[in-house]
């Protein structure tokens, strides 16, 4: 049995919980969160809770095997340090620190100290995206020579007092989060990329970060557009890829996004006995983020990587894109 801490109990720290209290060989030894309906809603035998890192400290209990991070931006480089730096294994929510300084030094700590640190990329785990890469490996496309990738948040009143609006908190604003889900996932499906070209606009949100990116990335031959607005007024998910055999689209990543579905258009279907379309109904289900904790936690315990988490190396690549992007951005 393997002992778990989790620091942060908001939307996503608060589903990794669940599912790690729901695996048999798991045990939750604490969990921190500033909130106390939050922290009380966890409530279990032998699980210490603590508002802050600092309160937890005065509990003198053996440190446990693997810790959860799910923070703010700002506030996590500061958690997984303390975390990796008493021994445990880390998955720490993107983009691992307020920018790439801090994630590198996260990065030299776990590897100083021989821990995995993870960066929690769920988007890979989707079942669109996995089977857009299985496409993909099968070579359906050809040649791929673009790439059009596009996220659409729907916002909500008083956004813009919320910590992701705000620079000092998130380090910036669409293209960081959660744009960089897509920036991840241009290099999980193409491989290493170079920053092009980027345009940031504050379009509606009375903040000091952009509501708006339109950036541009290369990975090898292949040029890749990604667009991400929080100004949509509807959750939206879609990916584009171009071949010289057909393309594919992915839309939808479930929940309030919509049905998962994945079509397949070959080149010339019109003619003759060449019709090899393809559609895929993927369902509206997103277990990405049970998916991924479940990867983690094999990891930890059997030493069995899935191929497919996101590695410390992974959240770094992705985080300096960002910065090349923000540096050249109009």
């Amino acid at each position: 049995m393997i002992s778990l801490g989790f620091v942060g109990l908001g939307l996503i720290g608060s589903r990794r919980l669940e599912f790690a209290r729901a695996r048999p060989s798991c045990r939750v030894a604490f969990a921190i969160d500033p909130d106390l309906a939050r922290r009380a809603a966890f409530a279990l035998d032998g699980c210490h809770l603590a508002a802050t890192i600092d309160a937890f400290e005065t509990i003198n209990d053996e440190f446990p095997d693997a810790v959860f991070v799910a923070v703010p931006h700002h506030e996590a480089a500061k958690a997984a340090r303390w975390a990796l730096s008493r021994g445990a294994h880390v998955l720490c929510e993107k983009p691992l620190g307020l920018d790439l300084a801090e994630a590198r030094s996260v990065a030299a700590l776990a590897q100083a100290k021989g821990k995995k640190l993870c960066a929690g990329f769920n988007y890979r785990y989707l079942s669109g995206v996995q089977a857009l890469r299985d496409l993909l490996r099968d070579r359906s496309l050809g040649t791929v020579y673009r790439v059009r990738m596009m996220m659409g948040h729907g916002g909500r009143p008083g956004m813009e007092r919320e910590w992701k609006l705000k620079k000092a908190h998130a380090g910036g604003g669409a293209l960081i989060d959660p744009g960089i889900h897509l920036i991840d996932l241009a290099r999980f499906f193409f491989g290493e990329a170079r920053a092009a070209s980027s345009l940031l606009r504050r379009r509606f949100w009375a903040s000091d970060v952009e509501d708006f990116c339109a950036v541009s990335i290369t990975c090898g031959n292949i040029d890749a557009a990604i667009e991400v607005s929080l100004t949509s007024w509807r959750n939206q998910f879609s990916i584009e890829v171009y071949g010289s055999e057909g393309m594919v689209r992915l839309e939808g990543r479930g929940g309030n996004y919509g049905t998962q579905r994945l079509e397949f258009t070959n080149r010339w279907f019109w003619q003759d006995g060449a019709d090899h379309r393809i559609s895929r109904d993927l369902g509206k289900d997103d277990n990405s983020f049970f998916l991924e904790t479940a990867a983690f936690l094999d990891w930890v315990e059997h030493g069995r990587y899935d191929g497919m988490m996101a590695t410390a190396d992974d959240g770094c690549a992705a985080l300096q894109l960002v910065e090349e992007l923000y540096a050249g951005a109009l």
